[in-house]
């Protein structure tokens, strides 16, 4: 009787983790996240827009009103 050797190797997008045991301890490789990191940096700008767009429109609101307020009192 002879002694066989064999070789194991790790599925395809898994990545070996050990020297001393080839093929037996295998991880899977992380996925790049680019797109998940794309769609929160537009969502956070999108956002940054809406709240200045909200905060011109307030200011101008409130501007107005005053106006009307104080045209009011200097009419009387």
């Amino acid at each position: 009787m002879t002694a066989r050797s064999y070789t194991c190797v790790c599925k395809s997008g898994f990545t070996d983790q050990s020297t001393f045991l080839p093929g037996r301890n295998c991880t899977q490789v992380a996925e790049s996240n680019t797109m998940v990191l794309i769609l929160i940096i537009l969502a956070v700008v999108l956002i940054a827009v809406i709240a200045a767009l909200v905060f011109m429109v307030y200011r101008k609101v409130t501007a107005q009103a005053s106006f009307a307020v104080t045209a009011a009192a200097n009419a009387v």
